[in-house]
């Protein structure tokens, strides 16, 4: 079928960004009592809302727990991406070649995604109204709420639509969206983005192989 759109995630598809994410939270749920390895948190909550996130350690800390771990978060995150962050390698390549409109759908608040794309260089080839968050609907992946909000805006059905995903929750969305999914196996397993439908690829080139329709050669 002609597809017409390809919508990015942004951590983890477009900017490196997991990894630091993942210690900069570790540092804040240790000095809160939580002791968390950064590849522990990176485990239970890639992918994941920071609604998810902050339930998560009022599971292990109570109900009861009150800090502002968003602020706390996005503050120390925020510094760290400044001096520590690139661009996924194949991304700048694989855009500037695409022929049909791309988007960036996340679950990050559009500041964050906006500042993540200006660090990495990657903000030219998203204009404002080509940036969507789940903040934007108050609805987060796994649900598909988010890419089907993003096929009705580009007016353009969901089957007429890739995802490139890189997390088990984003693929979640994806599939249950029915969007064809590309699930960027580098640090997921790839079992499990098939097993909810997702096609693993181990790098960005991959896609101009699998669609070399939507590439200029």
């Amino acid at each position: 079928m002609p597809f017409e759109l390809i919508i990015f995630d942004c951590d983890g598809v477009l900017v490196d960004s997991e990894h630091i994410s993942s210690r900069v939270m570790s540092e804040i749920f240790n000095e809160l009592g939580l002791q968390l390895s950064p590849q522990e948190v990176f485990e239970n909550l890639k992918g994941g809302s920071m609604k998810n996130t902050i339930q998560f350690v009022k599971d292990h800390l109570g109900e009861d727990f009150d800090f502002d771990l968003e602020g706390a978060y996005r503050q120390r995150s925020f510094e760290a991406y400044k001096t520590e962050m690139v661009a996924i390698e194949g991304v700048q390549t694989l855009l500037q070649r695409l022929t049909i409109p791309s988007c960036v759908g996340s679950n990050g608040p559009q500041h964050k995604i906006k500042l993540n794309l200006d660090i990495t260089g990657l903000r030219k080839h998203f204009a404002d109204e080509r940036i969507f968050s789940a903040y934007d609907i108050q609805v987060w992946k796994p649900k598909p709420d988010l890419y089907l909000h993003i096929a009705k805006r580009f007016n353009t059905r969901p089957e007429h639509c890739i995802v490139v995903e890189d997390s088990v929750s984003g693929a979640t969305a994806a599939q249950a969206a029915g969007m064809r999914c590309y699930g960027f196996a580098r640090d997921t397993s790839p079992q499990a983005l098939l097993d909810v439908g997702a096609i693993p690829i181990q790098d960005m080139t991959s896609i101009m192989e699998a669609e070399p329709a939507l590439f200029v050669s």
